[in-house]
């Protein structure tokens, strides 16, 4: 197999594949969007074989003092905060963010993400640390 760059002309074959795989629809990329920063293809003498997509994603990180203010307070501002966080994120061309919690925190705290608009993934998450 040859490793190179994905053309326009692979969408027909990267279409194909997906529909073959049985994933859901989310699963195929939008191959023009400015986010899919690396598009690459392996392929072997009769076409590709493999897309591999890497989207830009926007990872949110949450600090927050519990000794300033009251928990209602506090609730306000993040709230405040994450609409502008947000609208922020979208100016800039993401299309959605993902906050990435320790069970331990997301015991207490996902229900408040949840009613902030987030979505608990039912997916499974695994890491490449790149450093």
């Amino acid at each position: 197999m040859r490793i190179r760059e994905f053309t326009l002309k692979d969408i027909p074959d990267m279409r194909r594949i997906h529909a073959e795989s049985g994933l859901p629809q989310n699963c195929l990329p939008d191959f023009e969007s400015p986010l899919f920063v690396v598009k690459k293809v392996a392929e072997n003498g009769s076409g590709p074989a493999i897309g591999g997509f890497l989207k830009l994603n926007g990872e949110i990180f949450l600090l927050l003092d519990h000794s300033k203010g009251t928990p209602e307070s506090r609730w306000e501002a993040l709230e405040e905060l994450t609409g502008e966080g947000l609208h922020e994120a979208y100016k800039v061309g993401l299309d959605h963010v993902t906050a990435w919690l320790p069970p331990e925190v997301e015991k207490q705290f996902g229900k408040r993400l949840e009613s902030l608009g987030f979505q608990r993934s039912p997916w499974n998450s695994y890491t490449a640390i790149l450093r």
